[in-house]
């Protein structure tokens, strides 16, 4: 047998095929098992509209027992529909509610995700405002607009305005930790360091979009409910970065966008553009993507004024990098049965992202604008920042879950340090 199939990834397949031809038994294990799965299919997804793809088929696909299954491996063979490798498409990581919660509820599939959940059933952290403001350590005064942070004897005071009545509160404690944003929590530091008029790098994630069609969707019917968000999501690698992402996307159902926003951005008049997509839209899937933030060459400078000023601009080499992108999912979404269409790869405007990150970055040894790992700002005795302003590296992927984590391991830290003293 070795020495008819040289034992290659490619060949391991046709072996393994040859074998279970052998095998009856075998055989009618693998049918059993993919009956099972198609019982499974029909009772917890029913009619839901989309492509069913089996992962992993192997020499035993389950197309003898589902016919409209698109089968795959991470190798390419003949029996094969497609070739996806599961360490460059996958699951997207939502935090979504598939059964009711205390006041929130399960979700609808009602299409509007992208646009605010009337039902609760996507997780958002002033959901936990209520059950935290009954904690009696807690006191919770809304509305207020820090502007201004300073270090006296007393320890770390914050100035803000009152946005309903116009008045300043200033506020002391032995400790301050600032979750005002990147770029506000930059403003307040920068200010109480004395940091004028020298720049801070500032890191956002390069973005771009980009649209998908499916041939074999084309003339489906327009789905009456689904899931808004991303389902799929990738990768990209890079041999000249040791493999490490150099980008990483999502995928939606170009159904979950307002047909009037997607005929403003064809080059052609709205009323084509509507009876263009109105049957294309079912076969067709938006797709969004994030670079390494070290493609971004970004800074902000607080100024005699206070206000902060922002400067931007892409490194030349997002755009080699950008076209090698291209041409990889080019081919790969191919391989899938889908086709990039020409025109559609958007890279958006620097800064649009909103992702900004890296200004107070962490440092084991900080220097004068730096913060150390536990999150206090070098100069300034009882401030700590929390926020993304002091991740010092915006890899491709999205930062909130990283974010909250590091939010939660300094609020530890700090809390168990000061209840001991």
């Amino acid at each position: 047998m070795l020495k008819r199939y040289p034992w290659t990834e490619a060949t391991r397949l046709a072996c393994h095929m040859e074998v279970l031809r052998r095998k009856p038994m075998l055989q009618r294990v693998f049918r059993e098992f993919h009956e099972v799965l198609l019982h499974l299919d029909r009772r917890y997804f029913g009619d839901t509209p989309g492509a069913r793809v089996e992962l992993g088929s192997g020499v035993a696909p389950a197309r003898d027992v589902i016919p409209d299954v698109w089968v795959s491996d991470v190798v390419w063979a003949p029996h094969l529909d497609l070739v996806a490798d599961a360490h460059t498409l996958g699951r997207s990581r939502n935090a979504v509610l598939t059964e009711s919660l205390a006041r929130r509820e399960a979700c609808t599939r009602c299409g509007f995700c992208l646009y605010g959940c009337g039902y609760q059933a996507i997780y958002n952290a002033a959901l936990e405002l209520e059950d935290l403001r009954r904690h009696p350590a807690l006191t919770y005064v809304p509305g207020q607009w820090a502007e201004h942070l300073d270090v006296g004897p007393k320890g770390p005071q914050l100035t803000t305005l009152d946005r309903r009545t116009g008045e300043r509160h200033a506020w002391t404690a032995p400790v301050i930790l600032l979750a005002c944003g990147t770029l506000a929590t930059t403003r307040l530091v920068l200010g109480a360091l004395g940091w004028l008029d020298r720049p801070v790098r500032l890191l956002s994630q390069p973005s771009m979009g980009f649209a998908l069609w499916l041939p074999g969707c084309l003339a489906r019917p327009y789905p009456n409910r689904f899931f808004g968000l991303a389902q799929l999501s990738f990768v990209a690698t890079s041999r000249a970065e040791k493999e490490r992402p150099i980008m990483a996307g999502n995928l939606f159902l170009a159904c979950a966008v307002p047909l009037w926003e997607l005929t403003s951005r064809l080059p052609v008049p709205p009323v084509w553009g509507y009876r263009l997509l109105r049957d294309l839209v079912p076969s067709l899937l938006l797709g969004n993507a994030l670079f390494s933030a070290a493609f971004s060459d970004h800074t902000v400078t607080l100024g005699q004024d206070g206000k902060l000023r922002v400067r931007g601009r892409y490194r030349p080499e997002l755009f080699r990098c950008l076209r090698q992108v291209v041409r990889v999912l080019r081919r790969g979404f191919r391989r899938c049965g889908a086709w990039l269409l020409p025109g559609s790869v958007r890279l958006v405007t620097p800064g649009a992202d909103v992702h900004y990150a890296g200004t107070l970055p962490h440092r084991r040894f900080p220097g004068p604008a730096e913060t150390d790992v536990m999150g206090a700002v070098a100069g300034l005795e009882g401030v700590y920042v929390v926020d993304a302003s002091v991740l010092p590296s915006l890899p491709a992927k999205a930062h909130t879950f990283t974010v909250m984590a590091n939010a939660h391991r300094i609020a530890m830290a700090v809390y168990q340090r000061y209840h001991r003293a």
